[in-house]
């Protein structure tokens, strides 16, 4: 009769041995179904945050660069006035100015997409020589008001014509040069063109 107890017992622990084990599994694949279900609420989350940003960067692109082409074409009419050669000059650094406002304009479109995975280069036939000068011009507004002096050094090595995204390359090189004269307190701002490799690729 012990024995038949002790068989009774064994048998009734194992019994809740295996109930616990199923309630343990089952709250286990309750909080990860609970989990992939919060995962897929913050996925959707995310997208319709991601969604309504792209939306948002469009329309102000869109309302920023509508009236900014209508000052670039006035600046344009103007060059086509008499004006004397200093006006001249002037006009034609207001009219680069807006160019580069309206390429960071594009910049913020391309933002959208760029997290939209349809982000591409713009790859032409460029004058670097021009483009450097041209961006220095416009970018001395800013060195003079610090009473800087900015300063374009170009390498006899560097090619005149290379292939590149035009509006992108300037807009490297004017966060550059911006950053180089926030941070510099006095003296002068050098940029520096240098030939690194004559590969084509």
């Amino acid at each position: 009769q012990g024995r038949v107890t002790n068989v009774v017992l064994r048998c009734i622990l194992l019994i809740v041995f295996l109930v616990i084990m199923a309630l343990w599994l089952a709250r286990l694949e309750f909080d990860k179904k609970a989990h992939v279900k919060d995962l897929q609420q913050a996925r959707a989350a995310a997208d319709d945050a991601s969604a309504a940003k792209t939306d948002f960067l469009s329309n102000m692109s869109h309302e920023i660069r509508t009236p900014l082409n209508s000052i670039i074409g006035m600046a344009d009419l103007l060059d086509a006035t008499e004006l004397s050669m200093q006006q001249k000059k002037y006009v034609n650094t207001f009219k680069r100015a807006g160019d580069s406002l309206l390429s960071l304009v594009n910049d913020i479109l391309d933002l959208a997409k760029s997290e939209a995975g349809k982000l591409y280069l713009n790859i032409t036939q460029l004058n670097l020589h021009e483009l450097l000068a041209e961006t220095i011009e416009i970018m001395s507004v800013h060195a003079r008001q610090k009473k800087l002096k900015l300063v374009l050094n170009i390498d006899r090595d560097v090619p005149v014509f290379v292939d590149g995204d035009i509006f992108r390359l300037k807009q490297v090189l004017m966060n550059l040069i911006s950053n180089a004269i926030k941070f510099t307190e006095s003296g002068e701002v050098i940029v520096s063109t240098v030939l690194q490799s004559k590969d084509a690729t």
